[in-house]
């Protein structure tokens, strides 16, 4: 199997812990993105969101995968679009 060596291991419960935190984190920014409902964001919140350079949400705009629109010479990013990249898309609403 690829990657895989005699040396390699479990992850630590250290390791383990900081993963749910971060997803946690995540989890926390997503909910209150949408409990404040923006429409768009900006190249840059999407950025943020993602914890990626603007120029990689500028690359994935021109690759196709992640919907954007022009107002006027800005470039945004539909908040929903995001939301389902990122696996939280919204339900019930």
């Amino acid at each position: 199997m690829w990657g895989m060596t005699a040396s390699a291991r479990l992850p630590s419960a250290t390791e383990v812990s900081t993963v749910s935190v971060v997803g946690a984190l995540i989890d926390a920014e997503a909910a209150e993105l949408l409990r404040r409902r923006p429409l768009v964001l900006s190249v840059r919140e999407a950025a943020s969101l993602l914890g990626v350079s603007k120029d990689l949400v500028y690359e994935l705009a021109l690759r196709g995968e992640l919907p954007t629109l022009r107002l006027g010479r800005r470039v945004v990013i539909p908040t929903k679009a995001l939301l389902t990249l990122i696996g939280h898309a919204e339900t019930g609403a």
